[in-house]
């Protein structure tokens, strides 16, 4: 595949490269190039490149972090309280939109 983007080139340590494993298999990514080019994206703009098709979006993740931090609230032997509290500023956030 023909590019005119420059060549670079790293030899990173095995537990470095585990975790750019781990972070392509988590975003969907097919290549190590595609990880790295994500993370330094990341780095330095602050941004991520729109994801794949596929690939969870942020707001389905967010969505599923949501619903097992509820779940781990209600075994939690104070859930009351803060299910409660949770509940207060989920409706004050929506009143504010």
């Amino acid at each position: 595949m023909a590019t005119e983007n420059p060549r670079v080139a790293a030899y990173p340590p095995k537990r470095i490269y585990e975790r750019l494993v781990e972070f392509k298999n988590e975003r969907g990514l097919k290549s190590d190039s595609a990880a790295i080019i994500a993370i330094l994206e990341n780095y330095f703009f602050s941004s991520t490149p729109t994801t794949p098709s596929g690939t969870p979006s942020t707001i389905k993740r967010l969505d599923d972090l949501e619903g097992k931090f509820v779940a781990c609230l209600r075994k939690s032997h104070f859930s009351g309280r803060l299910i409660k509290a949770y509940n207060r500023i989920c409706k004050k956030k929506k009143m504010h939109k």
